[in-house]
Order: structure tokens, then sequence, then C-alpha cells
């Protein structure tokens, strides 16, 4: 999973960008997941670089909504 600034591969996106990258082990259903990071959070996204095979891997990325 990962956090980020900007979103990946778009146009501002560098190292830099990524507040937090861990593996984490996901299951079916909704899920709430917590991440603590310095800089407000933009994107978050699992296997958003596509390492894994994936039919549909634009549902990668979402945008941050905080509450």
């Amino acid at each position: 999973m990962g956090v980020f600034s900007v979103e990946p591969g778009k146009k501002g996106y560098t190292r830099e960008s990524i507040l937090k990258m861990e593996r984490r082990p996901l299951k079916s259903g909704k899920q709430v997941v917590t991440f603590f990071v310095a800089k407000e959070p933009k994107f978050v996204g699992v296997d958003s670089h596509n390492m894994r095979i994936d039919r549909n891997s634009d549902d990668n990325l979402r945008k941050v909504e905080l509450q």
C-alpha cells in the first residue's frame, strides 16, 4: 500500500511524493486502514506501481477524502 502527495505517474510525481509505502495483508470486503504521514496525503493505492498482474489496474488508486 502506498500514500502519495502527488498522483503516481502524473506530472510532478517524484520519489519525494511517496509519503508511505508498506506491505499490509488485505482481505476481501470493506476495510479501514490508518497511516500516519508527515504531509497531507492526496492519493492512496494498493499496488499503485502495478507490480502484480491485474485485469483492471485503474482501480488501484483513490483520491484521499479527509474527514
